[in-house]
């Protein structure tokens, strides 16, 4: 048998290193990061949103399958090759990410679906994301309770929790600028800009909003304790980070679009909805709007909707602890004993990632809260610099962190764990029953409602119906029934018929309509009928 005493002096030192290396992990700050991710991907997992932004029903389409013209438009279209898929520019690789995931596990198991597949990767990215954080914290601030308060905090917030469960590019993107911050803020070792880089680069080329992190990045390189040549540090960061995004870029519009030689419509492209989120009118209208968008990014949900679906021994329980956490909040604290922590020297860093976003989010995309998720992390590292000073408010914190989760889980994320929460995925889930075999169903437009209905019945073909396109859907028509299968005419051709007597005579030609069948209230207004043969 092999001994430590017998063995060659390079393997002894290898089994004392790895066993070094496992007690630091295992150490406590380690056993509670690992515990911090399994509560936080366990948690994300047993409650996956039902309320799917309407955005990753398409990203979950167009990966299964279903091609997109350039405004997103669902055409209907199924290739398994991935040549379907759909280059956003704003979220450029997004698809193409998700398909290779998606794509191996669906061979492997079927019945996996591309929504099941991005909403596990994102659980899995946002747990592992606030583990970071977690890191980060402890880091500077040796103190266990607080990095763990701060970092859930995060983790809880409404707009984090319930993406972190949905389909989508923001917390994918968010996640990889975390590691970038790790690397950029650990005093002992100057940063590794290629890996900085290349990080920043694949949170762009996730979402494009990313881009907005630069700035910050040349704050960080630049204070750095150990910075040392700045000006090439920050040349060879920004090379890093930029050629892959330039290369994804020309790569797609040339190899893909077919784009020409013009640097306009390249920089178009590029900019693809650029005017359209413009939404500054003035400063006071944009002032309130970013306060209630950043109160929305840590409170959500409708306590309407939970008093109609959570049970209320359970609402009544989750009322209960909030309430305690409200006491706990506001009642008079002892007097802390002061804990010394060294000031950061990255908190300038922190302020510039923080006050770049919240600058453009105060004329673009104001009110949207998912947005501001991208400088989130930035947030709670300033707050966590605020309240090192503080301790009387530091031991306020874990009631108001308990309060807020207490507070999202019972009027957002319960509530729209649940299908009948959400009608477009209520209504798509009912329509099953009576879908049971192929159906085509004729739209005049592909809504995001027909996303949602096309995605949950993928026993479904749809056709779009114009005028110019009449006598090929109509041979379609006649293919179906002769097949056995139903023809169904969706909310936008019904709306359509009071006001346009050639699309009714048309329909007249091919059957008579039954009654609608759906949902139809002053939010929602989703309605099918089936085109009937004639008798």
């Amino acid at each position: 048998m092999l001994s430590l005493r017998s063995a060659p002096p390079g393997l002894v030192r290898l089994c004392v290193s790895a066993y070094g290396e496992v007690s630091r992990i295992f150490s406590t700050p380690g056993r509670l990061g690992w515990a911090v991710f399994a509560f936080l991907w366990l948690l994300y997992a047993a409650f996956p949103t039902r309320n799917h932004y309407w955005d990753g029903i398409g990203f979950a389409l167009n990966i299964e399958g279903t091609a997109q013209s350039d405004a997103g438009l669902v055409l209907g279209l199924d290739r398994p090759d991935g040549s379907h898929l759909y280059f956003n520019p704003n979220h450029l690789l997004h698809n193409l990410l998700g398909f290779l995931i998606y794509r191996p596990i669906h061979l492997a198991f079927p019945a996996v679906r591309a929504l099941d597949v991005l909403v596990a990767v994102n659980s899995m990215l946002s747990a592992i994301a606030s583990t970071l954080l977690f890191r980060i914290l402890y880091r500077w601030c040796r103190n266990l309770r607080f990095s763990l308060v701060l970092t859930l905090l995060l983790a809880l917030s409404g707009t984090w929790w319930k993406f972190s469960t949905d389909a989508n590019a923001y917390v994918p993107s968010v996640f990889f600028l975390v590691p970038c911050t790790s690397l950029l803020t650990n005093p002992l070792r100057r940063p590794p800009l290629l890996a900085v880089g290349v990080l920043h680069a694949a949170a762009i080329l996730i979402h494009q909003i990313a881009v907005l992190f630069y700035p910050a990045v040349l704050v960080a390189i630049w204070i750095h304790p150990l910075r040392r040549r700045r000006k090439s540090a920050l040349t060879l960061y920004t090379a890093a980070s930029a050629l892959p995004v330039l290369a994804a870029y020309l790569t797609v519009w040339f190899g893909v679009n077919g784009g020409d030689w013009s640097l306009r419509a390249f920089v178009n492209w590029i900019t693809y909805n650029g005017t359209d989120v413009y939404t500054h009118r003035s400063l006071l209208a944009s002032l309130g709007t970013s306060v209630a968008s950043l109160v929305r990014v840590f409170f959500g949900g409708r306590i309407s909707l939970a008093w109609q679906v959570v049970p209320a021994p359970m609402l009544f329980g989750l009322v209960t602890i909030m309430a305690i956490a409200l006491v706990r909040l506001f009642r008079p604290q002892p007097t802390p004993s002061p804990t010394p922590i060294e000031p950061w020297p990255a908190a300038p860093f922190f302020a510039a990632w923080a006050a770049v976003f919240q600058l453009f989010l105060f004329f673009w995309l104001t009110e949207y809260p998912y947005y501001r998720l991208f400088c989130l992390p930035s947030i709670i590292l300033c707050l966590a610099i605020v309240l090192k000073d503080r301790p009387h408010w530091q031991q306020r914190l874990p009631a108001f962190v308990l309060f807020l989760g207490t507070f999202n889980f019972a009027f957002m994320i319960y509530p729209y764990s649940l299908p009948e929460s959400t009608p477009p995925v209520h209504i798509a889930s009912e329509a099953r029953s009576i879908w049971r075999r192929p159906a085509l169903v004729l739209y005049r437009e592909a809504t995001c409602d027909n996303w949602f209905m096309r995605y949950f019945n993928p026993i479904t073909d749809w056709a779009p119906v114009d005028q110019a396109n009449r006598k090929h859907v109509a041979k379609r028509i006649e293919e179906s029934r002769r097949s056995g299968h139903d023809v169904w005419i969706d909310t936008t051709l019904l709306g359509r018929l009071p006001e346009d007597a050639e699309l009714r005579e048309w329909l007249a030609e091919h059957g008579v309509l039954s009654a609608a069948w759906g949902v139809s209230n002053g939010r929602y207004h989703i309605q099918f009928a089936q085109l009937l043969p004639h008798q």
